[in-house]
């Protein structure tokens, strides 16, 4: 299996999605990071099961959806 790190430049230049104006993927080993950009509005759970509280936690804390 790939480490997520391997699938970015693959994800973030997909042909499939170059027409949609509103995507702007990003790839960030922090999610504090993530949390801390005014930007952001939501995130989806991507992680492994054990994180998904604190990372609810950490995204309810900094005002975004769940």
């Amino acid at each position: 299996m790939r480490r997520r790190r391997e699938l970015a430049p693959e994800r973030i230049h997909d042909e499939r999605l170059k027409d949609i104006a509103t995507f702007k993927p990003g790839f960030a080993q922090d999610l504090r990071r993530v949390l801390d950009d005014k930007d952001i509005e939501r995130r989806r759970h991507r992680d492994a099961n054990h994180w998904h509280a604190l990372a609810t936690i950490w995204a309810l804390q900094a005002g975004k959806h769940v």
